[in-house]
C-alpha cells in the first residue's frame, strides 16, 4: 500500500511541477496534504544526524555539520538548531544547515539539539553534547622590589584552566615548573637594576598557552667600607679602626679566632680600637669584620680588614766589597720587610732605581778616583716598627782601557789587529772575538782571515793583573770579493761574439774588467765584442776587480761556429713582368732559410722558390740562411723586371700637382729616346732619360692646347728594342 501511495504521490508531484512555478502557495498546500496522507501511512525514524569539530576553546567558534539521512523520494524542508546556550541570547538558535556558534561560557558541556523537517510532514531530532574549555589565565604575581645583595627572590604565580606553568628568566630557578620557585638573579641583571621573569602555561586541552611577566627591581644594598688592610708591629697594643656604612641604620664589629680573640673599645661605634690577643700576634694576622644592621628588605653586608703583625725588620747587604772602576756594582740585599731604599756616600747613580733590592750602582768618575764608597740600605714598609739599615764599604780598583786598531782588507786576505789598550796595572790576558765562526784568540796582536766580506763587530776583552776587565768593540769593514759572471751572445765566426760583464759585488762597485779570449787577444772593455779568426772552442777568462782592489776570476769554454754561407742563382736576372723566375739556393750547412723578393710580397721559406713580378722595376732579392748553431748569413742579388713602353693619352700641365708631366711608362731601359712633334711636324721636345718627361713647353714657352705626336725607342735590360708612337692631348 505504501509503495502504491508513493507512486501516486510522485505522479501528483510531476503533474504539479508547472503549477509550482506559477503558484507556490498552491503547491505547498498540496505537499502539506500529501504529508498528512503520509503521516497516516509511515515516516522513517531516527534519521536526524549532525557532527561538530568540538570540543573547542571558548575563544573559538564550533562548526556543526548536518549529516541527516534522506530517504529516496524525500527531502529536508528545514533545520532548527538550539545550541543549549542561553547566555548567547538570540544567537542561541539557527536555521542554517551547517551553522557556526561561539559559546558564551567555558568549562562545561552544552547540549545542542537539531530538529529536521522532511517533505510530507515527517519530523526528527537529535541532541549531542559539545565541550567548551575556558580561556587559560597566567598570573606571575605583582612586581617585586629586592636588593642587589640579596641572593634570591621568592616568586608566587598561578595558572588557571591549564595543566601547570613554567618559569623562564636570565637567572636560575629552584624548580622552574613550580608556581612558587626560588629565583637566583644573575650579576648582570642586578647591575642593570631590573630583571624580567616570565610565567608560561602548559598542557591546556584546547586553548593556547599564555604568559605573564613580573619585573624585579633591585635597589642598592647596604655598603660597608672598613678601609685598606693594616700592617703593624707585633708590639703594638691597640689598632684604631674606622668604617662607613650606607643603606643600613647601624653595624657591629667582630672577629673570628681559633683561640682567645682580641677586644674592642665599642663593637657598635663606627670608630673603635682593637686590642689584639696573643693568639692574633702569634698567628701573624687577624681579620676584623664590620657587618651592617637595620638592613630593611636587604641582606646584611660586611667588609673586612686584615691586620698583619710584622716582626722587627732585619736588613743584610750581600754585595761584594770590591769592584772595578767604570764597572757597575751588582747590588744584593735581603730585608724581612721586602722593601727599602739605597744610599751611597759617593755621587754615582742607582739603576733601575734606589728602591730595587737588586739592580746596579754606577760609580761616578769621582767615585773611581776616590777608590772607595759606602753603600747603605734602609728598610721601609716596617709595619709600624722602626726602620733598620745595613752598610757596606766597597773598594774600587782601577780598570784597564781596552782598545785596538786594524787595517781593512779584502776577504781571504790576512787582516792585522793591534792591541792599543792602556792600564795602570799590567794587562796579562786578551780575548778576541772576530764575530764569525772562528774560535776566540788570546794573542795580543793577532792576524785573522775572513771568509766573506762585510761589517763585523770585533770585540777585545783585556784583563789586568788586579782582575779588572774592559771591553772594546769596533765595527771592522772587510771588503767583499766580487763574483765574476759574464754571458756571451752570437758565437758565430762571421758576426762576432758579444760578451757582457754581469759581475756583482755588495757594498762596492766593479772598477775594472780584464778579458782573455783564449786566442792571445785581450780586452779591458766592460762589454767587448770579439771576432775569432777560426771556429772552435776557446777558454775565455774574465778577471773583474772592485774599487777596493778585490777581484775574482771566471773561465768559461766558448764554442765559436763557422756559420753557413749564403748563395743563390736566378733562372733569369733580367725578366719581364708576369714571368716566373726560379731562385736556386746554393748555400751550405743550412737548416732554414728566408727569401725576400724585394717587392713587398710575403717572401718564402722554400729552398728553391719561384716568383712572378707584376710590376716592372729593379728588385733587391735577399736570402737569409741559418745553420744548426743559429748562426746566420745573408746574400742579396739584383733582379731586373722589364716591360714594353706605354704612354698616356693626355696630360694637363697646370701646376695642380696631378698629371702635370707627360712620361713614358715601362722599362727599365738601358737606352731611351722620347720625341714630341706638333701639328706641323716640328720637333718641340726630346729626352734620353725615362725620368725626364715633357712639361708642355717649348724652350720655356707654354704650348697651345691640342694633339701632339710622340715617338719612343727603348732597349730593355734583356737587350730587346721597343718602338712606340702615338698621340698625346695637351689640356690646361
Amino acid at each position: 500500500m505504501y509503495k502504491n501511495f508513493i507512486t501516486f504521490t510522485l505522479y501528483i508531484y510531476r503533474k504539479t511541477t508547472k503549477i509550482w512555478m506559477k503558484n507556490k502557495l498552491f503547491l505547498l498546500s498540496i505537499f502539506i496534504f500529501l504529508g498528512q496522507l503520509l503521516s497516516f501511512a509511515s515516516c522513517p525514524g531516527d534519521t536526524a544526524r549532525f557532527s561538530s569539530n568540538g570540543p573547542k576553546c571558548k575563544s573559538d567558534s564550533v562548526t556543526f555539520t548536518d549529516a541527516s539521512v534522506i530517504e529516496v523520494g524525500s527531502g529536508i524542508l528545514s533545520w532548527s538548531w538550539n545550541f543549549g546556550d542561553p547566555g548567547s541570547g538570540i544567537n542561541n538558535i539557527s536555521s542554517q544547515q551547517n551553522p557556526k556558534h561561539l559559546f558564551s561560557a567555558g568549562n562545561q558541556t552544552f547540549f545542542v539539539k537539531l530538529v529536521v523537517v522532511y517533505m510530507f510532514g515527517c519530523v526528527d531530532s537529535v541532541t549531542n553534547g559539545v565541550g567548551i574549555q575556558s580561556l587559560v589565565i597566567a598570573n606571575a604575581g605583582s612586581n617585586i622590589t629586592s636588593c642587589k645583595n640579596n641572593l634570591t627572590v621568592n616568586l608566587v604565580g598561578s595558572i588557571t584552566n591549564a595543566g601547570g606553568g613554567s618559569w623562564t628568566g636570565s637567572g636560575g630557578f629552584s624548580n622552574s615548573s613550580s608556581l612558587t620557585p626560588i629565583y637566583t638573579p644573575t650579576s648582570a641583571a642586578k647591575a642593570s637594576g631590573t630583571d624580567t621573569v616570565i610565567l608560561t602555561s602548559f598542557s591546556p586541552a584546547f586553548c593556547p598557552n599564555v604568559s605573564d611577566t613580573v619585573v624585579i627591581t633591585f635597589n642598592n644594598g647596604p655598603v660597608v667600607n672598613v678601609g685598606p688592610n693594616i700592617s703593624v708591629c707585633k708590639d703594638t697594643s691597640g689598632v684604631p679602626l674606622s668604617a662607613t656604612i650606607t643603606g643600613a641604620t647601624g653595624g657591629i664589629w667582630h672577629t673570628i679566632s681559633t683561640g682567645t680573640a682580641g677586644t674592642f673599645t665599642n663593637t657598635f661605634n663606627p670608630s673603635t680600637i682593637y686590642f689584639p690577643s696573643t693568639t692574633d700576634t702569634a698567628a701573624g694576622s687577624v681579620i676584623i669584620y664590620r657587618e651592617s644592621t637595620g638592613n630593611g628588605i636587604c641582606s646584611a653586608s660586611s667588609d673586612s680588614v686584615t691586620i698583619t703583625f710584622t716582626p722587627t725588620p732585619v736588613v743584610l747587604i750581600k754585595t761584594s766589597d770590591s769592584s772595578c772602576s767604570r764597572s757597575p756594582i751588582i747590588l744584593d740585599v735581603t730585608t724581612t720587610t721586602g722593601s727599602g731604599f739605597w744610599h751611597s756616600s759617593g755621587s754615582g747613580t742607582f739603576t733601575p732605581n734606589n728602591t730595587s733590592l737588586g739592580g746596579f750602582y754606577i760609580p761616578s768618575a769621582a767615585d773611581d778616583l776616590a777608590g772607595m764608597i759606602t753603600l747603605k740600605f734602609t728598610s721601609t714598609n716596617n709595619g709600624g716598627c722602626h726602620s733598620t739599615f745595613d752598610t757596606l764599604d766597597v773598594s774600587i780598583k782601577p780598570s784597564p782601557k781596552a782598545g785596538f786598531s786594524s787595517v781593512s782588507k779584502c776577504a781571504l786576505v790576512p787582516m792585522q789587529f793591534t792591541d792599543t789598550s792602556v792600564s795602570s796595572s799590567i794587562v796579562d790576558h786578551w780575548k778576541w772575538d772576530f764575530d764569525d765562526t772562528s774560535p776566540f784568540t788570546t794573542s795580543q796582536n793577532p792576524s785573522h782571515i775572513y771568509a766573506t766580506g762585510g761589517p763585523y763587530n770585533v770585540s777585545l776583552i783585556v784583563t789586568a793583573a788586579n782582575g779588572c776587565k774592559d771591553t772594546a768593540i769596533q765595527v771592522v769593514n772587510v771588503y767583499r770579493i766580487p763574483i765574476a759572471i759574464f754571458t756571451e751572445l752570437g758565437m758565430c765566426l762571421n758576426t762576432g761574439a758579444s760578451f757582457t760583464n754581469t759581475s756583482t759585488v755588495t757594498g762596492a762597485t766593479i772598477a775594472t774588467s780584464h778579458w782573455n779570449f783564449g786566442d792571445n787577444v785581450t780586452s779591458v772593455l766592460p762589454n767587448p765584442t770579439h771576432f775569432f779568426a777560426t771556429s772552435g772552442s776557446y777558454p775565455v777568462t774574465l778577471i773583474t776587480s772592485t774599487s777596493q782592489g778585490c777581484y775574482d776570476t771566471l773561465t768559461q769554454t766558448v764554442p765559436v761556429s763557422a756559420g753557413p754561407t749564403a748563395a743563390f742563382t736566378a733562372s733569369d736576372a733580367t725578366a719581364n713582368i708576369d714571368q716566373s723566375v726560379t731562385f736556386t739556393d746554393q748555400s751550405t750547412t743550412v737548416i732554414s732559410r728566408v727569401w725576400n723578393f724585394g717587392d713587398g710580397s710575403s717572401g718564402s721559406s722554400q729552398q728553391n722558390p719561384s716568383h712572378t713580378y707584376t710590376v716592372a722595376g729593379v728588385y733587391n732579392v735577399c736570402l737569409i740562411v741559418t745553420d744548426g748553431n743559429t748562426c746566420k748569413d745573408t746574400v742579396c742579388e739584383t733582379e731586373i723586371v722589364s716591360t714594353h713602353p706605354a704612354g698616356p693619352s693626355g696630360f694637363s700641365p697646370n701646376a695642380d700637382g696631378q698629371n702635370d708631366v707627360f712620361k713614358v711608362f715601362g722599362g727599365p731601359f738601358k737606352t731611351f729616346n722620347l720625341r714630341v712633334y706638333n701639328a706641323w711636324g716640328e720637333l718641340i721636345f726630346e729626352s734620353f732619360k725615362q725620368s725626364d718627361g715633357w712639361d708642355g713647353k717649348r724652350n720655356g714657352v707654354d704650348q697651345p692646347i691640342g694633339v701632339y705626336v710622340y715617338t719612343v725607342v727603348g732597349t730593355t735590360e734583356d737587350d730587346n728594342e721597343y718602338k712606340l708612337s702615338g698621340d698625346i692631348t695637351l689640356l690646361r
